[in-house]
């Protein structure tokens, strides 16, 4: 128990005595280097004049339902998320007060560009497994 308070004590005053300057607490801090948001890639035209541009472009012409909202407000924030994404929406309130969303995307929306054909097909791959429909151009 001795050897415990005699420790104890050992600490307090090492800490007393060495406390950190200003110099020290500034040398110790690290500065982040990285910028907080994350940069997508963008396209990037291409140098030389005669490439030919692929267009990976989707839609999905018919009504598919999208989700249920508890409340007009949370049906109003979804509906504005999916229109901005391109998405035609509309809704029903059923028998419990929720709101039913349904929503189509009649038009082709480009979500790739690249001047390689194989990585077009990929994408148009993906795209097509999340059950759009896809042309590239």
């Amino acid at each position: 128990m001795h050897t415990l308070r005699w420790f104890v004590a050992a600490a307090f005053l090492a800490g007393l005595f060495l406390l950190p300057t200003d110099q020290a607490v500034n040398a110790t801090q690290v500065k982040n280097t990285r910028s907080p948001q994350v940069k997508r890639p963008t396209f990037k035209a291409p140098t030389r004049t005669n490439v030919k541009l692929y267009r990976v472009q989707i839609r999905a012409p018919y009504w598919q339902a999208m989700g249920i909202a508890p409340n007009h407000s949370a049906s109003v924030v979804v509906r504005r998320t999916l229109n901005r994404q391109g998405w035609h929406t509309r809704a029903r309130t059923n028998r419990a007060g929720q709101i039913a969303i349904i929503a189509r995307m009649a038009g082709w929306h480009t979500r790739a560009r690249t001047t390689n054909p194989a990585m077009a097909t990929q994408a148009g791959a993906y795209w097509r497994a999340q059950g759009f429909q896809v042309r590239v151009r």
